[in-house]
């Protein structure tokens, strides 16, 4: 872990000298409590989806995540924005209709299987990095939780279910 957190310090160092900026001290603090904030509106998001039915609410999630944003302050009002738009969706919603963990990547969303099976259930999307992606960072060491996050992402370590070998019917 030391060893990442040197890493990042070496490639921010780099960067400030290469693009000839000074980044304040803070601005990585900074960085970490707007991601903090994007991620707990994310997250209130999630805790709807178990409960509720909110069509597309689902693939707005995946499409911020997939922005991979979460430091920024407009990502921060993205998130809140969706949030109450989400809350406001489940007054009075009665919670009918099946829902699909849908794990993994996602198709375009005019793809015709996405079509297909919207005809029948809502869809809630999920990625297996979203676990390590969507942990808090610590605004006073954020390099060294960018860098554990970074080393759970690890698809081997992290997912082993994930990667079965596939066998015949004849072994």
């Amino acid at each position: 872990m030391t060893y990442l957190v040197q890493q990042l310090e070496h490639m921010i160092s780099r960067m400030e000298q290469e693009f000839e900026v000074d980044m304040s001290p803070d601005s990585l603090r900074l960085a970490a409590e707007y991601s903090n904030q994007a991620r707990s509106y994310f997250g209130r998001v999630l805790e709807l989806l178990q409960g509720h039915q909110l069509p597309g609410v689902s693939r707005e999630l995946q499409e911020i995540f997939g922005m991979n944003y979460f430091g920024a302050k407009e990502n921060v009002q993205i998130c809140r924005a969706l949030y109450e738009e989400a809350s406001e969706l489940v007054k009075g919603e009665a919670n009918q209709g099946k829902r699909v963990l849908w794990i993994g990547q996602v198709p375009e969303e005019s793809h015709e299987l996405l079509r297909y099976v919207r005809q029948a259930v809502d869809l809630i999307f999920w990625a297996p990095l979203w676990e390590a992606n969507m942990r808090m960072l610590d605004a006073d060491r954020p390099l060294r939780d960018i860098a554990e996050r970074a080393m759970l992402c690890g698809w081997q370590r992290r997912w082993p279910g994930f990667v079965r070998p596939i066998r015949s019917k004849a072994s």
